[in-house]
């Protein structure tokens, strides 16, 4: 294991222990505070951490926690107030692209409680399965593509929308 992979770890371990304290939203700068308790904490830490959030939240699935990347908007202005339906808690998400790094870039990490409830939850997930489908379908119409202008093999075009384990489709 390297030392960024142990670092990870810590700050995952953190992450946790932040979560039994009751704080199930922290930010980048939270997790610093907590992590070096007492010390100063520098941009490029807090900038550090924001790049580890992706590892961090792979780290939390894997140990059963259900969680979703939140902006900075949501910090500065929406963290105390739940938001009412799907637009609402999309403002909170770092969604869609955009030069407004208040919205569209990740900055904390969000413990989910209550799916039924959680619309925020809800819109990640649905965002989730939109990027995905969308993602999927480009792909089949590259491979069709390829198949009919480029000479691709019906067998290895199977083997791509497969996932290349072989499998049909």
């Amino acid at each position: 294991m390297t030392r960024k992979d142990e670092y990870v770890e810590e700050l995952v371990m953190t992450v946790m222990r932040m979560f039994d304290d009751g704080i199930s939203d922290p930010s980048c700068q939270e997790i610093c505070e907590e992590h070096f308790p007492g010390k100063h904490i520098p941009g490029e830490i807090i900038a550090s951490v924001k790049q580890r959030l992706p590892r961090i939240k792979t780290m939390l699935d894997a140990l059963g926690y259900e969680v979703y990347f939140v902006n900075l908007a949501y910090y500065a202005r929406f963290r105390s107030v739940e938001p009412l339906n799907d637009v609402e808690a999309k403002e909170r998400l770092p969604i869609g692209g955009g030069a407004n790094k208040e919205k569209s870039h990740r900055y904390g990490i969000k413990l989910c409680e209550s799916p039924e409830t959680d619309e925020m939850w809800q819109a990640t997930m649905v965002n989730n399965l939109s990027t995905a489908n969308g993602k999927r379908d480009k792909a089949q119409e590259s491979v069709a593509k390829a198949v009919t202008k480029l000479g691709l093999t019906n067998e290895t075009a199977q083997k791509l929308l497969s996932g290349g384990t072989g499998l049909a489709v």
